[in-house]
């Protein structure tokens, strides 16, 4: 199952592109593909028919926990791309392909052959955020979504020609073994880090509050949340590294044992969210549904808590990663923050501060701001004061209050001896022919309905802008900066710069 899993997802990884996407049904372009992608997706197609007629199924004969698992993350993939915000980059709707998105799931939900067909329509519709390729979008929050629908589908195929010899069971195994890989690979990145010793969660939070994070909070809420951060990161690094290295272990000694995991992952996004707004909702979502088969269906499970499938549990902890992208989620909180602060302003002299969401789709990529390559100078860090270089965190640590000439100057003997040199001047002029258009698209036409009804934001910062009004905008400015977290949510400022660029509403026709 792992390789053809490994051979389909190679089948779907189809190379596009930009201008894939001035069409209006995507599939139709498909003679862009490649011969032999074509064969392989009309080989898949042909598979599909045949199975449909020769070998009919039905959800029915799913066991449970598959099912419930995978009709789930099928409702909330066509769910968040069917109702994504209006593409004001290709300045498009993509309205045929979100419609077609939603019949092949439909269809899948009566015909669990038809996935992969489904799969391709996704693939293609999901990769106009790909472009411009220099706002750096991440499918990490949705990196365990693609592997589990290829696997399933995979694993469908085996049962039915195999006469159903192969069990249901073990595809269980199976999305229990890839979600403990997710937490294992990160724990054990952690852990090469010395995470639990040199980093400081206190300045993730420091960092998402200075990108607007808790913005609603009163100053005092704002400060206890701090402080409570500040005074016990190490337990909470502690408590965080056992629930990624310790639980994934755990999931199949019994079912009591393996509902208590589940439970703690939770718990762990929730404290991830509060510290620093990020939502891993997918993976909440899937956990919820996991924990209630467990608790109504226990005999559904049964066989997965004995020991011949503790070792298949084992292997497969192995394999994974040998077979599917999984990406371990480790770095250090440095407390250096490289930030890039984008504000509208009109002829008034009014300036409007943007949060990530008014890039929506694009808003991960901005949330992340990995925007270095406009910058030609040394940077330490990356997202949200990301860095894999303790001595960067001790730097902050050693910040003296009363010596700014001696921070100035270790700092700059840091970026000239270790700092990372992003800047590409082609990638600055892409970033800044997508700034350019995006923002007077969206200055034109800012569809307010959709917003409404779109799935909830992945990096939640500052306030939800998806839609909002600035009358007569005409600029907009970049402003960079440097600074070094310190105690009580305060910020020292070590450089600053700005650009200004017109994006006065062009008149255009859609």
């Amino acid at each position: 199952m792992l390789i053809g899993q490994l051979v389909l997802f190679d089948v779907l990884e189809i190379p596009i592109q930009e201008s894939f996407y001035n069409g209006e049904l995507l599939i139709t372009n498909f003679f862009v593909f490649g011969w032999k992608r074509i064969i392989a997706i009309l080989g898949l197609v042909a598979i599909t028919g045949l199975l449909t007629y020769f070998h009919p199924v039905h959800w029915k004969h799913v066991d449970p926990l598959p099912r419930y698992v995978i009709l789930t993350l099928l409702l909330i993939q066509t769910y968040a791309i069917t109702f994504l915000e209006y593409n004001h980059y290709h300045d498009k709707w993509f309205w045929a392909d979100r419609i077609l998105l939603a019949v092949l799931a439909i269809y899948t939900a009566f015909n669990p052959y038809a996935l992969v067909i489904y799969l391709v329509e996704l693939v293609l519709l999901v990769g106009q955020l790909e472009f411009p390729s220099v706002i750096g979008y991440d499918h990490t929050h949705k990196s365990l979504v693609m592997p589990l629908l290829i696997s399933f589908w995979v694993f469908l195929v085996i049962h039915r020609l195999s006469g159903r010899r192969v069990k249901w069971p073990l595809y269980t195994l199976f999305i229990f073994s890839l979600l403990a890989s997710w937490y294992l690979q990160a724990g054990i990145a952690k852990v090469k880090l010395n995470w639990q010793t040199d980093n400081n969660l206190y300045n993730m939070l420091a960092a998402s509050v200075d990108a607007g994070w808790l913005h609603n909070l009163s100053e005092i809420a704002l400060q206890s949340v701090a402080t409570l951060v500040q005074e016990n990161y190490l337990l909470l690094q502690y408590g965080g590294l056992a629930v990624e290295l310790i639980f994934p272990l755990l999931l199949v000694i019994n079912r009591r044992i393996a509902i208590f995991c589940f439970i703690n992952f939770i718990i762990f996004h929730l404290m991830v969210y509060v510290v620093s707004g990020i939502f891993f909702w997918q993976w909440i979502i899937m956990e919820t549904v996991i924990i209630a088969v467990l608790l109504y269906r226990p005999q559904s499970t049964a066989v997965l808590f004995t020991r011949p499938y503790w070792a298949l549990f084992a292997l497969l902890l192995i394999l994974n990663p040998l077979f599917i992208h999984i990406t371990p989620l480790a770095w250090l909180d440095c407390g250096f923050i490289n930030s890039y602060t984008f504000y509208l302003r009109n002829d008034t002299g009014e300036k409007q501060r943007l949060d990530s969401s008014f890039f929506s789709p694009y808003d991960v990529g901005f949330a992340k701001n990995r925007f270095t390559y406009t910058n030609p100078d040394n940077v330490v860090a990356k997202t949200l004061g990301q860095c894999h270089d303790a001595q960067v965190v001790q730097l902050v640590e050693q910040w003296s209050e009363n010596s700014e000439a001696d921070n100035r100057e270790k700092v700059r003997n840091y970026k000239a001896e270790f700092g990372m040199n992003n800047y590409n001047e082609q990638r600055a002029e892409k970033f800044r022919r997508f700034l350019t258009e995006f923002t007077q698209n969206k200055l034109r036409y800012d569809p307010q309905f959709i917003s409404q009804v779109d799935v909830p934001i992945h990096m939640q910062q500052g306030k939800n802008q998806q839609n909002f009004s600035f009358d007569e905008a005409n600029q907009l400015i970049i402003v960079y900066e440097e600074k070094v977290v310190r105690p009580d949510l305060k910020f020292f400022s070590l450089k600053t710069d700005s650009v200004r660029m017109d994006v006065s509403p062009q008149q255009a026709v859609r």
